[in-house]
Formats: structure tokens, C-alpha cells, sequence
């Protein structure tokens, strides 16, 4: 039962923020958004990352009452996968945070406010065409979205998601709110590797790898860690977590 339930917190990925020796086993996440790599149980970070709970038992009840919401849908299962960019939401005591790597290369959250609790940012990881002519983007935390035209979104680029209207009966294109292009002096957000919870300007692409602007600094990483963002949010970032 450990095996499939549990993992050693010792065998834990390095961007869990737990320790390490305090007790052996931690809850494994179940299969969903995100794989092991970049996401963790939503009962890790409510008790090891946000400390709302003490308990398992006491993360059992906020899911139950329904108090925790993730990308604006309310979440019962206790090893639900979180990841990067992802939404936590608690409306019944007014607080929200978006789900990040800071440069530590841990899990962490950055406080926003509640309209922008309603916005995330999805990395483009793939597309499809499908029947009727229609393309399927598909995004790094398992959405999907069907749109007419499909030429204009690229592996890579970035779509600002409006979450009510992508939870909600209508068409799944009309949620997105903007679309970020990957390509010279866009704003981006490095999410792994040695650069991780930075945030910088791309200055040359070169193949899949990126010479990044940061000031009057230049680093290079790879594109695959890379999110392209943009400066209303990126700013809040830089001020009080990132930079």
C-alpha cells in the first residue's frame, strides 16, 4: 500500500518543501494535472507548504466543507495533483495564491488578489488537428482547448485562461484571454533548472535552448523550462518573491 499511496519523503521530489527526515513516508499524488516531477499532493501543501492544517485529518475536513478550490473547482480528493501556475483558492477567509517554483527550487505561492485569482497562465505544449477543421491545444496542466484556428498557437507560447468561463457551459475558446507568443523580448518566468524563479527577457533562441536578459545580465537555459508571461502579473512576482 505505501508504494501506491505513499512515497519515502526521502525519495520525494527535491521541489517538495518538506523535510526530509521527519517521519518516512509522504503521500504520493494521484495520477491528474500534473506528473510526480512538477506537482505535489494538495494535502502537502496545505499542511508542509501554507500550514493550514496540522493534520491529515484536519485537511480532510477543509476539503469536505469545501473550502479549497484549485483553478476555481472545488477539490475533495486530499492527493489531488497542484502544480506550477495552478490557482489555490480559499474565498471563505478571502485568500489566494498562484503556485510557483521560487529560486530556492521549491514549491511556493505568491498572494494575489481575487480577480486575479480568476486568471492562469497555461503553457502551450501541444496541439492536434481534430475532425471539422478544429485544432486541439493542448496545455501543461492537462486542459484542452478546441479553437477554429489553430495556425497562430505555437509549442511554447503561453494563454492567459479566463477560469470561469473555461469551468464554465460555454465554448472552451472563448476563456482565453490573451495569447503570449514565445520569441525574442518576451517576458518569461524559469521554472526549473539553475535559473529557476527568475523572472528575465528571452534575447536569442536558439534552438531549444534561450539566452535569457535579466538587467545587464545574460544566462542561458532551456526552453522547456520557460513559461512566457506577462508584466501584470510578472511584476508582483519580481517584487516580492522572484528577484
Amino acid at each position: 500500500m505505501a508504494n501506491k499511496k505513499h512515497i519515502s519523503r526521502l525519495a520525494a521530489p527535491k521541489n517538495w518543501p518538506i523535510k526530509r527526515k521527519e517521519r518516512k513516508w509522504i503521500a504520493r499524488p494521484n495520477p491528474g494535472a500534473h506528473p510526480l516531477e512538477f506537482g505535489m499532493p494538495i494535502v502537502v501543501g496545505l499542511k508542509e507548504m501554507l500550514k493550514y492544517a496540522k493534520t491529515t485529518r484536519e485537511v480532510k475536513k477543509i476539503l469536505n466543507d469545501k473550502k479549497a478550490l484549485v483553478d476555481g473547482r472545488v477539490i475533495k480528493d486530499k492527493r489531488f495533483p497542484i502544480g506550477v501556475m495552478d490557482i489555490l483558492s480559499f474565498p471563505s477567509i478571502d485568500n489566494y495564491y498562484r503556485l510557483i517554483i521560487n529560486k530556492l527550487g521549491k514549491f511556493s505561492v505568491v498572494k494575489i488578489d481575487k480577480k486575479q485569482a480568476n486568471l492562469k497562465v497555461c503553457k502551450i505544449k501541444g496541439k492536434t488537428s481534430v475532425k471539422k477543421g478544429l485544432t486541439q491545444i493542448n496545455l501543461h496542466d492537462n486542459k484542452n482547448i478546441l479553437v477554429k484556428d489553430g495556425s497562430s498557437y505555437k509549442v511554447g507560447d503561453s494563454l492567459i485562461l479566463d477560469l470561469e468561463k473555461y469551468n464554465g457551459k460555454g465554448k472552451k475558446e472563448d476563456s482565453i484571454k490573451k495569447h503570449l507568443s514565445f520569441k525574442k523580448d518576451a517576458l518569461i518566468y524559469i521554472y526549473k533548472g539553475k535559473y529557476s524563479g527568475l523572472n528575465g527577457i528571452v534575447g536569442l533562441i536558439e534552438g531549444n535552448k534561450v539566452i535569457v536578459k535579466t538587467g545587464n545580465n545574460k544566462f542561458e537555459t532551456l526552453k522547456k523550462y520557460i513559461f512566457v508571461i506577462y508584466e501584470e502579473i510578472s511584476l508582483k512576482w519580481a517584487k516580492k518573491k522572484i528577484m
